[in-house]
């Protein structure tokens, strides 16, 4: 779930590993929420094995709802 680019994000982050090869690109919409500044929304796109690809689905998922810091 949650996979593509999202043009309208209010941050973009890149990682990967080097010694596997994988590469992760995240893209995170942020709304305001009783004057905090919370993740409305989280995409992705990654490039590996099939449990990269499964971690970032469930990252994208418990990270909704939480500020940069607590994510």
């Amino acid at each position: 779930a949650n996979v593509g680019e999202m043009s309208d994000a209010d941050s973009v982050g890149t990682g990967g590993s080097e010694n596997c090869g994988d590469m992760l690109r995240m893209w995170v919409k942020f709304r305001e929420e009783d004057g905090r500044k919370v993740i409305d929304k989280a995409t992705f796109q990654s490039f590996g094995c099939q449990t990269a690809i499964a971690v970032a689905s469930v990252a994208t998922e418990l990270i909704r709802g939480k500020t940069a810091q607590e994510a």
